[in-house]
């Protein structure tokens, strides 16, 4: 059913089809993801007009291996778009140029701390508009074969240095490149030094600390000059302490009353 301009698919089309186990239905013009057979194993819906996707969509595929949503209209993938995927091994999301959000919850909640049961192997993201993904995804992530988030416009900073951690496959690699910030325009992320992803909020409390140290610098050496050159006739204490009295002049300026007034 691929490549046929298909637009729609009537309710209750496949309700028969209870030995259905592949669905090809790509390049076509559906907007809307129909209700699909629970016996399928694999699904191919790229080239579509689909701009939503949503858990419900994939609620009854308890035994989906293989799912492909290559170039669609997609703008994000929310939260637990394919949590009720436990047989899915294989999850293709390429060239989905609108795509800029991938909820960390996509896969549900239990596989952020424990991915045991988390059945997925290969994901690409390739060739989309993602600039940074959660860290808490690390934890499904870390159970994957696979791994190709290339072709997207990543932002290094300091939400995107754990990535660094996964072993990825050169060919999976080779185009993982920042996108900004300016400086590291076309860096590979996996050959990057990890002090280069950082934050602006960092940058500023790195130049805090910077300015209290030189401040501290500079009392100290006020205080070995004031040991170090004062006449030893004076006293350090009281040279050290009349720097911060007020001066003489202004300590008793005298009162005068006015009896006129």
């Amino acid at each position: 059913m691929s490549g046929i301009k298909l637009d729609h698919v009537h309710e209750n089309f496949f309700v028969d089809a209870f030995d259905l186990r592949r669905l090809t239905i790509s390049n076509n013009n559906i907007h809307d993801i129909f209700e699909l057979p629970f016996t399928l194993e694999y699904l191919d819906l790229s080239d579509n007009p689909i701009d939503i996707i949503a858990g419900e969509d994939f609620a009854d595929l308890s035994a989906l291996k293989e799912l492909k949503l290559n170039n669609l209209n997609i703008k994000e993938i929310p939260d637990f778009a394919f949590a009720s995927l436990h047989s899915l091994t294989s999850l293709e999301l390429e060239r989905n140029m609108k795509l800029n959000n991938f909820s960390f919850m996509a896969f549900g909640q239990e596989v952020l701390e424990d991915a045991d049961d988390f059945t997925l192997e290969k994901l690409s993201l390739r060739g989309s508009r993602l600039t940074t993904l959660d860290k808490r995804l690390e934890v499904p992530f870390g159970q994957l074969i696979r791994l190709d988030l290339q072709g997207n416009y990543w932002n290094c900073d300091c939400h995107l240095i754990w990535l660094k951690q996964f072993q990825m496959q050169p060919e999976d690699s080779v185009h993982l490149r920042c996108y900004t910030p300016k400086i590291l325009v076309n860096a590979k992320i996996m050959d990057l030094d990890r002090k280069y992803f950082t934050c602006s909020a960092e940058n500023r409390r790195t130049g805090v600390v910077i300015a209290v140290i030189c401040l501290c610098v500079m009392l100290t050496a006020v205080a070995i000059w004031v040991f170090m050159f004062l006449p030893s006739n004076i006293p350090k204490f009281t040279f050290l302490t009349s720097m911060y009295a007020p001066a003489g002049g202004y300590a008793g300026l005298p009162v005068i009353y006015n009896n006129n007034l």
